[in-house]
């Protein structure tokens, strides 16, 4: 069960954005996303959440593509009081900037494509539960 205090289950994301102004269907797709991350992030872990091509830049980059649309959220997102909201826009802004500095998009920089996730290096990844990569 979540807390109030609880800033890393599926709920306490979904929880914090619907103080988010605007489409209702962005709200929930955005909810949709971070509500998956918390749970990842909680449940998940197994302590590939952020090293390079994990899962921390997976949710980041998918919400980078939701800033990209949408300028205005970014700010509305870091008002919020839940940290893996926080944690992710930040992440999502520096792939934002790495992307930018490449002339690429975030998409195609870190492999977002069918949920395999890359390093800046370029080598492909998933995150697999045991912690690996495949």
């Amino acid at each position: 069960m979540t807390s109030e205090t609880d800033h890393w289950g599926d709920e306490a994301p979904k929880k914090a954005l619907a103080a988010i102004d605007g489409d209702p269907n962005l709200v929930e797709q955005l909810q949709s996303l971070l509500g998956e991350a918390g749970h990842v992030f909680k449940c998940h872990n197994e302590g590939i959440w952020s090293e390079p091509g994990g899962y921390k830049d997976y949710y980041a980059g998918r919400l980078a593509e939701f800033i990209t649309e949408r300028s205005d959220l970014t700010h509305q997102l870091l008002k919020t009081e839940n940290r893996l909201i926080k944690m992710l826009t930040y992440r999502a802004l520096e792939m934002q900037k790495d992307a930018t500095a490449k002339k690429a998009t975030v998409r195609d920089l870190y492999c977002l494509n069918d949920g395999v996730t890359a390093n800046p290096s370029g080598r492909s990844r998933r995150p697999s539960r045991s912690g690996t990569t495949k």
